[in-house]
């Protein structure tokens, strides 16, 4: 039975890492909608909205490396409120 249910869990955790999309950009001086947009064409498990025209006059010069796509969002954001 203990086996049975280290294999399952073991197979949870698999499932779960393999499912995380991953990704990897690099933004120079691009504005903040312009890098939404491009996150949010470079994946399928998540829709990003965003107000265009609040964003427009933001900045932002990031390199995204392997990350989720919360975690490559927040990195975007950093100081920004």
């Amino acid at each position: 039975m203990s086996k049975y249910l280290i294999s399952l869990i073991l197979l949870s955790v698999i499932s779960i890492g393999v499912s995380a999309q991953r990704i990897t950009r690099q933004y120079n001086n691009v504005s903040f909608s312009a890098a939404l947009k491009d996150l949010n064409a470079k994946q399928d498990k998540y829709v990003i909205n965003f107000v265009y025209d609040e964003l427009e006059d933001f900045k932002v010069t990031k390199n995204i490396k392997n990350e989720s796509v919360p975690d490559a969002i927040m990195n975007l954001i950093g100081f920004y409120p």
